[in-house]
């Protein structure tokens, strides 16, 4: 017997993933090149103690560029996974809102702003190094809840929720396991890429546009123009 899916009949349907595009090959392969160069060849102290945060050197040594490269930096599987798999399936909905451009400057903005955070709440643990794009992924879950809100998402492929509930619902996921697992730097890391998406989704331009609309409506009324005689009007 085939599953029916009964949906709320003002549902609107997003899709997640799909065919990736250039730009999200792109960010797909070189994210999974540079880990397996971390893993197989013989460069990973290399690329932990030049490429990857640290705020012992980013701050005391004034390598300050590793907020810049560290979020294509990954050095273990778990995380790889989780950033790669949120990437495609969240942004691809969002590059294909937005436009490869922009959607790239948001993804990369969220990533450094992520690393930044990082880096100043790591100068109490100065040695701990901080890698990936976790701010870039918190970025992506909370831009697809925030833009897509009411738009009907399928879990799995199988279980039919709203954007705004499985954004959400993966955040808490995502943070409760950090802290959890006592990775306070990685909390850090999600929590300024949140930060740095709502500071690009909530612009100041952004909102004073929205305030003019809203006002300019306000400068509106609704008359009923109906009549026995004539045809019905909508002013």
């Amino acid at each position: 017997m085939r599953r029916q899916i009964v949906l709320p009949p003002d549902a609107k349907i997003v899709r997640l993933g799909g065919r990736p595009s250039r730009l999200m090959w792109t960010l797909l392969v070189v994210q999974s090149a540079i880990f397996l160069l971390f893993v197989f060849a013989d460069g990973p102290v290399w690329i932990a103690e030049n490429l990857a945060l640290s705020a012992a050197r980013a701050l005391g040594l004034f390598q300050l560029y590793q907020p810049l490269t560290a979020p294509w930096v990954h050095v273990e599987v778990r995380p790889i996974l989780v950033n790669l798999a949120t990437l495609w399936f969240a942004g691809s909905a969002l590059e294909r809102w937005w436009g490869a451009r922009r959607f790239f400057i948001f993804y990369y903005s969220c990533a450094v702003g992520g690393m930044l955070l990082a880096m100043f709440v790591g100068m109490a643990w100065p040695t701990l190094i901080v890698s990936g794009t976790a701010g870039a992924t918190s970025a992506l879950l909370l831009g697809l809840a925030m833009i897509f809100p009411q738009h009907m998402v399928y879990f799995y492929g199988i279980f039919p929720m709203r954007a705004k509930w499985l954004g959400a619902l993966l955040l808490v996921f995502i943070a409760v396991g950090s802290i959890f697992g006592r990775s306070y730097l990685q909390v850090a890391l999600q929590l300024g890429g949140a930060l740095t998406a709502l500071l690009f989704l909530l612009s100041p331009r952004r909102w004073w546009a929205q305030r003019k609309v809203a006002r300019a409506k306000r400068r509106f009324r609704v008359i009923d123009g109906r009549s026995q005689d004539g045809p019905t009007y909508l002013n």
